[in-house]
């Protein structure tokens, strides 16, 4: 029987780039110097694509618990970036987050800010292995996800 290092698996080397991607992330957003982490603008552009989310289900796409995701919406509140309405679910009241103006216009300075960023790593490969690779991902991360539990 042949031994496997885990080391040489999927899992290790999808969790490697993604620590990658995280160092990257954490100095292009203290470089940026507008005071935004790379969880909150996550969480930002989280919600301008989803402007009807709840905090439940907000924590659900960034992959946090609700207290993290609460102190990261707290945070953007605070900037100026977000604002909470009350609203109606499931006959409960609930605190949903809105994205500000400003909060719009920080996040479209992002976005144009980190594109040459990612262009210096996308321009390595061709469109058709970017789409093979963004089609991978997706199954890989459906087959994953079925067998994990988030607690949220």
């Amino acid at each position: 029987m042949e031994i496997i290092k885990f080391t040489d698996t999927i899992f290790y080397r999808i969790e490697r780039s993604a620590r990658y991607i995280n160092l990257l992330s954490k100095d292009f957003f203290e470089k940026l110097n507008i005071c935004l982490t790379s969880d909150e603008f996550r969480t930002l552009d989280t919600l301008v694509y989803n402007s009807e989310i709840c905090q439940r289900d907000l924590a659900r796409l960034i992959l946090r618990d609700r207290v993290y995701t609460g102190r990261i919406l707290n945070s953007l509140e605070k900037k100026g970036l977000i604002k909470r309405k009350n609203d109606i679910k499931n006959n409960r009241l609930i605190r949903k987050p809105v994205v500000t103006k400003e909060g719009l216009k920080i996040h479209e300075n992002c976005l144009e800010k980190l594109e040459p960023q990612m262009q210096n790593v996308f321009k390595r490969f061709s469109k058709e292995q970017m789409d093979e690779l963004k089609k991978m991902l997706d199954l890989f991360e459906n087959a994953i996800s079925s067998e994990v539990v988030i607690e949220v």
